[in-house]
């Protein structure tokens, strides 16, 4: 495997390959037979010493302006590499006047259409920090000297253009479209432990959030989920007053479900924003189903987009986290309500709830929790610290839980602010199942009620139907004897990681009174 890698590099960055012997690659240098004549993309009998004279070649004889596409289509390395090849490819069919960044988004058009193409080692992004032209020097450089600086600049911009070769060929070759969603720990950072101060050197990747949502994954998930989907379904089509003749904005609108739901109900206008590289496939599934006349997508965040309009009847989004408050979605929903939401309009889904149960789930805690006391037969206990600091997000047994639920917090999406989604919550739980209290177990429910003929209404707990939302449980770390009667009273704090604001940290101050005088205190903290 090191040889072939080595190999690979080696021919990607058009030089010799290695040898075992150190003393071999030791005082190589280019030659001119080294250097690939760069040939133009259109006429094949046209070749050149250098990337610029080519792409000048190209302007004036083909009306070829790669910069100049570069800049229009706003084009990043990448981007770049995807249009040469693309080009090398269609030739100049290629060139029609409609010509998109879509045109060319396959992966595939990072893999070279041209062995050793020169094109795709040239550096196209705009270099803020690069060195001035020599042409702009004083007078008084010497010719010398300006031949050096052109030389350093040119061999600078090479160097650049094939790192940027080689990550895109290993992105291609290796990781494949799985790149974009893999997490910084698993592209080779390492991931650091979730703690309540959080971490000023280790600031929340945002752009990794967007990019997560690029993926076809996750949404498939979300549009498969039944309760999910219908229940936003049965609000358009159930309340067509609330959508006819109205403009209507989709914060958030992924593949654009939402937006053509409240098309297909008669909306004047339904503008759908996401910051995500699935609005491309967005876009076209509007096209697909007829609906461009009434749906418009943008991209870009909610905080800086230019709505087409200056206020929206109707703010719709599919905005719920984990334990509700998972990712701060919440946020960007309540900064549009403020800012485009018509006097007597609404925001749906407008109404959320978040419980709280005990459960007595020993089977669950043995399988996450005690597991790690033997394992085949080495002690492993010292995983447990890590693994009761997290809360899990899974599908907790119906038949394990032990007390009624207990309302933790209400929201209205009409009158909700920033403030209100960090708080503390007193709680109350009466054991109803004896045994052992393993832990505790938070849900929510949503309801579309504002202004409807008839209210929708979906819950998310254990003992209806599984979600992908599941729910969200908080192992103790030493199990407490419970019977029927007792009481655990507490309180939860919910706050959000400083430096990750889409991560939660929830801490829980519990005291147990039992009803034959036991008792029991205990706090822990959780990373979300």
């Amino acid at each position: 495997r090191d040889t072939t890698f080595r190999s690979f590099f080696s021919s990607l960055l058009h030089v010799p390959e290695m040898s075992e012997s150190e003393e071999d690659w030791e005082g190589w240098e280019a030659t001119e037979e080294d250097i690939e004549p760069c040939a133009c993309i259109f006429c094949s009998e046209h070749s050149f010493r250098s990337v610029p004279d080519c792409l000048q070649h190209m302007k004036t004889a083909h009306g070829c302006d790669i910069l100049g596409l570069r800049d229009r289509l706003q084009l990043d390395q990448y981007g770049c590499l995807r249009l040469i090849n693309f080009l090398r490819t269609k030739g100049l069919a290629g060139l029609q006047p409609e010509l998109t960044a879509d045109s060319f988004e396959d992966e595939a058009y990072l893999r070279p259409a041209r062995e050793n193409d020169p094109l795709l080692h040239h550096y196209y992004e705009a270099d803020d920090n690069a060195e001035p032209d020599p042409a702009s020097a004083t007078a008084t450089a010497t010719p010398a000297a300006e031949d050096d600086v052109s030389r350093l600049q040119s061999e600078l911009q090479t160097l650049r253009a094939q790192f940027a070769a080689f990550q895109a060929a290993v992105r291609q070759t290796y990781l494949g479209d799985f790149d974009d969603s893999l997490p910084p720990a698993a592209q080779g950072g390492a991931a650091a432990d979730s703690s309540e101060s959080g971490s000023d050197s280790e600031p929340e990747d945002s752009d990794y959030y967007f990019r997560s949502y690029a993926h076809y994954g996750i949404h498939e998930e979300m549009i498969k989920d039944t309760v999910r989907t219908s229940s936003y379904r049965d609000f358009f089509f159930k309340n067509p007053a609330l959508v006819q003749g109205k403009t209507v904005l989709d914060v958030g609108c992924g593949t654009g479900i939402l937006s053509m739901f409240a098309a297909s109900c008669g909306a004047k206008l339904v503008v759908g924003v996401d910051n995500s590289g699935i609005l491309r496939q967005a876009q076209s599934i509007v096209q697909q189903n007829g609906l461009e006349g009434q749906v418009q997508l943008l991209r870009g965040k909610v905080e800086e987009v230019q709505l087409p309009v200056e206020k929206v009847d109707l703010i719709v989004s599919e905005w719920m986290g984990y334990f509700l408050l998972y990712e701060s979605m919440l946020d960007t929903v309540i900064f549009a309500r403020d800012k485009w939401l018509a006097p007597g309009g609404h925001v749906h889904p407008d109404k959320a709830a978040m419980y709280l149960v005990s459960l007595n789930d020993t089977e669950s805690y043995r399988d996450h929790v005690s597991f790690w006391d033997d394992v085949y037969g080495y002690k492993m206990g010292t995983m447990k610290k890590p693994v009761l600091r997290e809360a899990v997000v899974a599908l907790a047994d119906a038949t394990a839980v032990s007390s009624q639920p207990f309302v933790l917090k209400t929201l209205d999406m009409n009158t909700v602010t920033k403030d209100d989604l960090q708080f503390q919550a007193e709680f109350t739980l009466v054991i109803s199942r004896a045994g052992q209290l393993t832990s505790f177990c938070s849900y929510f429910d949503i309801v579309f009620e504002a202004g409807c003929t008839e209210q929708v209404f979906f819950d998310t707990g254990p003992q209806s139907t599984p979600t992908h939302w599941k729910q969200t449980v908080f192992y103790l770390e030493t199990p407490v004897d419970v019977v029927v009667g007792d009481i655990v009273e507490g309180v939860l704090t919910c706050k959000r990681q400083r430096g990750a604001e889409r991560c939660l940290i929830i801490v829980l101050d519990c005291e147990l009174k039992g009803k034959e005088g036991n008792s029991a205190k205990w706090r822990q903290q959780y990373a979300l």
